[in-house]
């Protein structure tokens, strides 16, 4: 599995997110060892939102709260634009909503079983397995980026690709519903 070509780092955008109503949000709980400066945590991820575990950690077959990273995008600098520049590594603390069935998003941060090597390849073979059928997103043990498969997960959370679309940096990405967390 390969992540979906991006520039810089993964961005979401939440169409509606139960957990907003809900105050289901983990906020106070620093990310664990998992997440570098070469694999930082981005929004868009799904993670392990045990808040008793005392760390946001990479999914994994023990976790038992999924939630996802939104994160307010920040940047102190003033010189770029924080949409698509922004990722935090551990220690920082990041912005986890639970997830809920039926939460909606619009997102660039998946894995898929990508052939080709340009984003317009790679979009292409997404639209190709979008139009052949359902598509659906799973956590994957130790990532954070879920992966697309046209296989429908008989246990476990996943999700289901609705459209096809573009994240609010502008760039291509998928919307999905969650289906079972």
């Amino acid at each position: 599995m390969a992540r979906f070509m991006i520039d810089k780092y993964g961005v979401l955008e939440m169409n509606r997110a139960e957990y907003l109503k809900q105050g289901m949000i983990v906020s106070q709980t620093p990310l664990g060892e998992e997440f570098t400066e070469e694999k930082p945590c981005e929004n868009g991820m799904w993670v392990d939102a045990n808040k008793a575990n005392d760390e946001i950690k990479l999914y994994s077959a023990e976790t038992e709260i999924l939630g996802i990273v939104y994160t307010a995008e920040k940047d102190f600098t003033g010189w770029r634009p924080a949409l698509k520049h922004f990722a935090q590594k551990k220690g920082d603390y990041p912005r986890v909503g639970i997830l809920n069935v039926g939460d909606t998003f619009t997102t660039n941060t998946f894995s898929y079983d990508f052939a080709g090597e340009t984003v317009a390849e790679q979009w292409q073979e997404l639209k190709d397995a979008f139009e052949a059928g359902p598509l659906y997103l799973a956590p994957t043990v130790g990532e954070g980026a879920p992966t697309v498969t046209a296989e429908k997960p008989a246990e476990g959370p996943y999700a289901q690709v609705v459209k096809l679309y573009t994240v609010p940096a502008g760039t291509p990405g998928i919307k999905y519903v969650m289906m079972r967390v």
